[in-house]
């Protein structure tokens, strides 16, 4: 009823009665024991899809290849049918692929397995109550052949058949025969799915042999499983060699002396075995022992009772390591599904059970405190650096705000308990404030798959604040607290290089696991990254506000502050409207005006004085001769001249005032011949020579 999703991961399918296929989150790589004083687990629907409208029973699904699966049952009619459905690793199921009616008349409690490839057997009960085999192909893409091939390999009776591969051409078939006895058959079936006859037939149970289940434990050593005599519980040992030849049965276990119905048996580790199945009362109960490699039984090691109310057709499946799940029609004949941790030894723990969605917010990621008591269930949930830091709230913890530089490999890591695996985390880096995740300036997501791969890193920025080619992460599981061994949390650690500072110090943790529910954790302050941008300039071209003027080409100088500046050095500052706004002052330049000064009350008379001053040192720089004279001060040259007191001085100046009025006075008479003059008034040259000049 349970099919594995791949190789080593699993994302179950649970076929009911109702033909509702749901997809149960995995709880890969989770160590159970962190939820047993809850008493229970937590599930999600992921999606459901009704394959079957009428009516469809006695279903097994079996993987196919990737994406596909194929679900082998009775349909309402009693006929046998086979299905190919396309199911996404996230649990969406796409469609039905294809349908084959491969038996008309009858297909009860059928059982597939594959042969080779594309080449599949299925063992059923069919009509008259006969034993039957069929071939089939199914192909890679979902698409069924026609039947292969037909075997009638019990002509009487042969209920509840198991089939299993036993070497690369020859099959087993345990089932209950005639009398209500146990059997089992080998039979030869080649690559392309041509049934032989029967090789050998063992009766491993001359008196009853009821819904029998075979598994293979080393080699040629085989055990079957089964309700017999008295309806009690039985494991048997036999071999069975590569050619079909079957021998005895080697060892006998009676592992329940009252009941056991619809037994179901796994390889827990090593040699240690696990049977679930319908008790007394109808119980669920599960029992452990040891089968070594020559098939000697040892007796039952260890017995849970997982459902004491109802335990109908349990199937028990690997989950990880030593946590299982027991999928079975419980109380009210409803689906349940319950998990168990199964030690190496054989010890065995009842962990949860999944009840609903009632309790959803318990189970959710968590980096510090358990969502539903509040306890510091994962210590040191981020590190940053080397420097370990306690989750204390799960909104938002006062973080002392750290140093980064520029152009050096930091790494953050996180711890994580998340019942329901981690599919990815995230690192978020510069948020304005608390409750504004969605504006971080820069965010790296690490998603993981079920073995804690790192299947991808995504760097999200609005600009190259970190090295994308720098980034790298790595997943392990560690405690949750180094005081509780019981406690396994999710480990993931990252590594980057930032080539400029984030505006903004707020950090942020972002987990989701794989029933989609998530939890988002604020750092404040957070982180400051400090020095020098590693990116070049950052330049726009935007248009000038002054007329006359074209567009103008700005580079930031200031991210922080969001400050420009041009090839002028003029500065401008961009708005949050995305405007930039000029905050160099404007230089103005004031020509001079035409304007007589008359008193040092003029306005200008400052401007003047300054004006006269620069004037002077234009005609005479005194600093300036006296760098080329050594010898010349401004006081010697006022000594040198001041001749006020001289006669000789005085009679030469007397000259001279003489010389310029006579020369007034002939160009006068040159400009104006007919003038006439007052008496006296005319100059006499010979008046020069009075003066002795």
């Amino acid at each position: 009823m349970v099919g594995s999703w791949n190789n080593a991961s699993y994302c179950f399918l649970v076929l009911f009665l109702v033909t509702t296929i749901m997809t149960l989150a995995p709880n890969q790589n989770q160590d159970f024991n962190a939820h047993a004083e809850l008493g229970s687990i937590d599930y999600g629907i992921i999606d459901s899809l009704e394959f079957e409208t009428v009516d469809g029973d006695d279903q097994v699904i079996s993987h196919i290849s990737d994406d596909i699966f194929v679900i082998v049952y009775r349909s309402s009619d009693i006929n046998g049918f086979l299905k190919t459905v396309d199911l996404s690793s996230d649990g969406t199921i796409i469609s039905v692929l294809d349908i084959l009616e491969y038996d008309a008349i009858a297909g009860f409690t059928p059982d597939i397995a594959n042969v080779s490839d594309d080449v599949f057997v299925i063992a059923y009960r069919g009509a008259d109550t006969d034993g039957f085999l069929k071939t089939v192909n199914i192909m890679k893409d979902g698409t069924i052949g026609s039947v292969i091939d037909t075997l009638e390999y019990d002509t009487e009776l042969s209920r509840d058949p198991d089939i299993i591969k036993v070497s690369e051409d020859v099959f087993a078939i345990v089932y209950r025969g005639p009398g209500v006895d146990g059997f089992l058959k080998t039979v030869g079936i080649t690559n392309d799915g041509t049934i032989g006859t029967v090789i050998d037939t063992l009766e491993f149970d001359t008196i009853a042999g009821l819904t029998p289940n075979i598994i293979n434990v080393s080699d040629n050593i085989f055990a079957i499983v089964y309700q017999g005599p008295d309806t009690d519980g039985f494991l048997k040992t036999v071999n069975i060699m590569r050619d079909g030849t079957i021998g005895l049965v080697i060892d006998t276990l009676e592992f329940d002396t009252d009941f056991s119905l619809n037994p179901d048996i796994i390889n827990v580790s090593g040699n240690v075995f696990a049977i679930s199945y319908q008790g007394d009362d109808s119980d669920g109960v599960l029992k452990t022992f040891i089968i070594r490699d020559d098939g000697t039984i040892s007796s039952v090691i260890d017995t849970l009772e997982f459902d004491a109310a109802n335990g109908t057709d349990p199937d028990i499946i690997n989950l990880s390591e030593n946590v299982f799940a027991i999928v079975y029609k419980g109380p009210g004949v409803d689906g349940f599904f319950k998990i168990v941790d199964i030690a190496s030894d054989g010890t065995i723990g009842l962990v949860g059970e999944a009840q609903g969605l009632d309790s959803i917010l318990r189970a959710k990621p968590t980096f510090g405190r358990s969502h539903e008591t509040g306890e510091l269930v994962a210590e040191g949930g981020f590190t940053a650096n080397g420097q370990v830091f306690d989750i204390t709230d799960n909104w938002h913890t006062d973080f002392k705000l750290m140093t980064l530089n520029v152009g050096e490999r930091n790494s953050f890591s996180a711890k994580t308990l998340s019942p329901y695996g981690l599919q990815s985390i995230e690192f978020m880096f510069g948020i304005p404030q608390v409750g504004s995740a969605h504006e971080a300036e820069a965010a790296i997501e690490v998603t993981l798959d079920l073995n804690l791969n790192v299947i991808n890193i995504s760097t999200v920025q609005k600009d190259n604040l970190i090295d994308p080619d720098s980034v790298l992460a790595k997943a392990d599981m560690v405690r949750c607290r180094a005081d509780d061994i019981n406690k396994n949390c999710y480990y993931v650690t990252v590594s980057a290089t930032f080539n400029e500072a984030p505006l903004s110090y707020v950090f942020a943790l972002k987990a989701i696991d794989y029933t989609k529910r998530s939890h988002l954790t604020y750092l404040n302050e957070g982180l400051e990254v400090t020095g020098d941008s590693l990116n070049p300039p950052t330049t726009m071209l935007i248009s000038a506000n002054k007329k006359g003027t074209g567009p103008l080409i700005v580079t930031q100088i200031d991210k922080r502050n969001d400050m420009w500046i041009n090839d002028s050095g003029i500065e401008f500052k961009r708005n949050s409207f995305g405007t930039f706004l000029r905050t160099t002052p404007v230089e103005v330049v004031r020509d001079d005006p035409m304007v007589k000064v008359m008193t040092r009350y003029n306005s200008y008379f400052e401007t003047m004085k300054i004006n006269e001053m620069y004037k002077a040192i234009e005609v005479f720089d005194s600093d300036l001769i006296q760098k080329e004279i050594p010898d010349f001060t401004p006081g010697a040259f006022e000594e040198r001249t001041d001749n006020r007191n001289d006669p000789e001085f005085l009679k030469k100046l007397v000259y001279e005032e003489m010389r310029a009025a006579d020369n007034l006075t002939q160009m006068w008479e040159e400009l104006y011949p007919s003038a006439t003059y007052k008496s006296g008034e005319v100059t006499n040259p010979s008046r020069l020579i009075s003066y002795g000049l």
